[in-house]
């Protein structure tokens, strides 16, 4: 149980606190930004796991520890290369339709930045998964 919760914090870290404004905003546009943020995210979440894995001690491990890191950093990487991208397009919103009334453009405003923060809890429950199963895939 020390494993999944020290890779819950080791991930908010990693994927939040690891990652600039400008990574933010432009790996949904930029493979640079994208794969700046996966090496942050990646070596930030390596002494985290590595700590966790250790302290588990796992004496039949049927993935080495290196070979998990890399398969966590790919698919994070696929991962947030298809929802950054979603996610970008329901943030940025082109102001259309300049003669309508302000509060028809707030509504619109609001309805799709809704689906902007449903996104990224969709992202985060892939990366939550994708953890969680290569943990067990690494401890069994």
């Amino acid at each position: 149980m020390a494993l999944i919760y020290t890779l819950l914090v080791a991930h908010f870290v990693a994927d939040f606190l690891c990652q600039s404004d400008w990574m933010a905003l432009n790996k949904g546009k930029r493979w640079d930004a994208l794969t700046l943020h996966v090496g942050a995210y990646t070596l930030a979440l390596a002494p985290f796991a590595a700590w966790a894995y250790t302290y588990s001690s796992p004496t039949d491990a049927t993935l080495p520890f290196g070979l998990w890191l890399i398969v966590n950093a790919v698919a994070h990487f696929v991962q947030d290369a298809i929802t950054s991208r979603i996610n970008s397009r329901l943030w940025f919103l082109p102001l259309v339709g300049q003669g309508m009334r302000p509060e028809w453009i707030q509504v619109e405003v609001k309805s799709t930045r809704h689906w902007f923060f449903v996104g990224i809890g969709a992202d985060q429950l892939l990366h939550y998964i994708t953890l969680f199963a290569t943990a067990e895939w690494l401890l069994t």
